[in-house]
């Protein structure tokens, strides 16, 4: 499919259009353009996966731990850092909602009864590169540390990697990994390549997030990789301005 009245909506008027805030031409595009809607339907839908995966950046340091949040499930905290993760969990949805599920997960878990696994030996599964790309066609893999855009979203094999960037001298690499088994990524290696040399280093932490200086010269490498040995890799990277 192509756009019906040439030429197509560029990606900054496609932003101003879901913020409400284009030119009317804009809009009398969208309504006779089947393709363009159907560019704007699917940045909408991405936007709602980052609001409903995405925690958000600058918050992170305020949440308490995974750990400490189960802690406090189960009544083992000392009574000060009890009422203070009391106080912040009445505040923060997202908190409700981990512990919510933790609550959900315990109650099925209980109700399942398993026979005990005999254990064999098995030759080891082979180790897995997962190779992710960007989920949003045509916007190109850049990262602007001057503009208004949000993060770039990158998937492989329904595992998750939100990029972003912040403004600094040099810039700073803000990601985080989102995925159905999120502890498997705690504590991975995060390395930053350019044509095969290493750049920079950092490690994921319990909430899935990790920062990194970014070079600003040429594309970057990113890979991610588990304590288990598998890792996911995001290649060509560039911060433009």
């Amino acid at each position: 499919m192509e756009c019906s009245l040439p030429p197509q909506l560029t990606n900054n008027e496609i932003d101003d259009a879901l913020d409400g805030i284009a030119d009317s031409s804009v809009y009398r595009h969208l309504e006779q353009c089947p393709f363009c809607r159907q560019r704007i339907e699917h940045e909408r839908h991405l936007d709602a996966k980052l609001e409903s995966f995405l925690i958000p950046m600058f918050l992170q340091q305020t949440h308490p731990s995974a750990q400490t949040l189960q802690d406090y499930h189960f009544n083992l905290l000392k009574k000060s850092e009890r009422d203070t993760v009391f106080q912040h969990v009445q505040l923060c949805s997202d908190c409700q909602r981990h512990l919510a599920e933790l609550q959900s997960y315990l109650e099925s878990s209980s109700s399942i009864t398993t026979k005990p696994e005999i254990r064999q030996d098995k030759p080891r599964k082979p180790l897995r590169e997962l190779i992710a790309q960007l989920t949003s066609p045509g916007q190109g893999a850049q990262l602007s540390y001057r503009g208004s855009r949000g993060p770039l979203m990158f998937e492989a094999d329904g595992v998750y990697v939100f990029l972003d960037v912040q403004p600094g001298v040099p810039p700073i690499l803000v990601g985080q990994i989102v995925a159905e088994l999120p502890k498997v990524w705690i504590g991975g290696l995060v390395e930053l390549r350019q044509a095969g040399e290493l750049q920079g280093t950092t490690t994921v932490s319990d909430m899935g997030t990790f920062e990194c200086p970014m070079p600003q010269t040429t594309a970057i490498d990113l890979r991610v990789t588990t304590g288990g040995g598998n890792s996911i890799v995001v290649k060509g990277v560039v911060l433009s301005e």
